[in-house]
């Protein structure tokens, strides 16, 4: 998953729900996943996205 539109974000097209909180589908089960934090970029790398999808636990993060 390289590209953003590749991420399996859910309806919008930002991937935000109407709370501006960010929220992404599990791959695994295609329940929600919980969003845990925002991980500053440093030194010229992008910020990253972590979540968590607790029925799997399974944790992803993606570059923002």
């Amino acid at each position: 998953m390289s590209a953003p539109s590749d991420l399996p974000f859910q309806p919008g097209s930002n991937g935000l729900n109407g709370d501006g909180i960010p929220i992404l589908r599990c791959e695994l089960c295609g329940l929600g996943m919980t969003h845990l934090g925002d991980l500053p970029g440093r030194m010229g790398k992008a910020s990253i996205r972590v979540f968590r999808c607790y029925p799997c636990n399974r944790i992803v993060s993606h570059s923002c």
